[in-house]
């Protein structure tokens, strides 16, 4: 089986790839801006959830998001 789609790329895998990455940007980019609330620690769970069975940089960032989020004090399962 190839590791990598030989057809026409599904919705379903577009989404699931560009929403993971669009509540990266936004976890860190209000992380920056010193928001520390419900929305950004969401983001980073998700992101976290989503990714830490990815490779390389997919899983690097879901690793980085666990961190960040734990380090927030953010509640566990949002």
């Amino acid at each position: 089986m190839d590791k990598f789609p030989s057809d026409v790329p599904q919705a379903a895998d577009v989404d699931w790839s560009l929403r993971t990455l669009a509540r990266w940007r936004l976890a860190t980019t209000l992380d920056r801006a010193g928001r520390h609330d419900e929305e950004v620690c969401l983001a980073y769970q998700r992101v976290a959830r989503a990714w830490g069975n990815g490779s390389g940089v997919f899983r690097a960032r879901a690793d980085s998001a666990r961190t960040r989020a734990a380090a927030l004090a953010c509640p566990a399962g949002m």
